[in-house]
């Protein structure tokens, strides 16, 4: 069986490593991800994806949501 294939993050945005839409998923009753569009299955994120996202992430909007949540 095949391993399911990580998504891609690109721009700040999330892709389906199978057809590169913007990615939007599904869960079914197994607990597998599937993208909405293509119905290809996709991996839960890496650490070093998540990781990518937090650098990204404008520093500015963390600190509104710092403030607002803390």
């Amino acid at each position: 069986m095949k391993k399911p294939k990580t998504p891609i993050y690109r721009d700040g945005e999330l892709l389906c490593p199978h057809c590169k839409a913007p990615l939007l998923v599904e869960e079914d009753l197994e607990g597998k991800l599937h993208c909405s569009i293509c119905k290809s299955e996709v991996n839960k994120l890496t650490e070093e994806t998540l990781m990518k996202m937090v650098d990204d992430f404008p520093a500015e909007l963390l600190r509104e949501w710092a403030i607002e949540y803390c």
